[in-house]
Formats: C-alpha cells, structure tokens, sequence
C-alpha cells in the first residue's frame, strides 16, 4: 500500500518532547528502535548473498543497539522487556556496551 507524502505527515504545531515530562514516552519508544534492532539482527539468511548482506547489517545494528542502551542510560531507565533484556545484554560484549548501560539493560 503507497501512502501520499500528505498521508505521511503530520503537523505537530510546534509541539516538541520534554525529556523529564515525556520520560516514559522517550524510553517506550527507544525500547521499540531497540528491539527492531535486535530482531534483524536474529534474522537468518537463505544464501550466502544473504548471509553476506546481514552480516554488515548486523554490524550496523549491533552499533544502534549501543546508542538505544546508551540513550536509555542517559535517561536513567532500562529495557522492561526480559525477552529483550536477555538478548540485548546476552548477545553484547563488554566493549558494545557503555560502562554502566548492561546494569541498566538488566534492571539493575
């Protein structure tokens, strides 16, 4: 289904997030970005073509899921999903992830 550009906006009038306000808003949809992220990453390829282009992918992803903790680190919060939790803080080595942020992605 192709959306119009019209269909795809929205006029927010201005209206812009306040980092202690919208705390909740901020982390909920950061944990989203974060676990799109690792869901490509768990995906497996049907060939080597594939297997090739996910391997970069991976790398690119495995560098956003280091921003998203970092971003909820900032925000003083942690993933509330253990699904995610797990594969986040499982998959990361200790260099991926910001001194302090794999505490926080367990909840700790």
């Amino acid at each position: 289904m192709l959306l119009t550009r019209e269909e795809m906006s929205f006029d927010f009038r201005g209206a812009k997030l306040d980092p202690v306000k919208d705390k909740d808003v901020i982390v909920w949809a950061v944990q989203q970005f974060l676990y799109g992220e690792i869901t490509g990453i768990q995906i497996g390829p049907p060939d080597l073509e594939a297997a090739r282009f996910l391997a970069r992918q991976a790398a690119e992803e495995f560098r956003q899921v280091g921003n998203f903790l970092r971003i909820l680190e900032i925000l003083d919060s942690y993933l509330d999903d253990p699904l995610v939790r797990g594969n986040v803080v499982g998959a990361q080595t200790d260099a991926d992830v910001a001194p302090g942020a794999e505490a926080s992605a367990r909840g700790a």
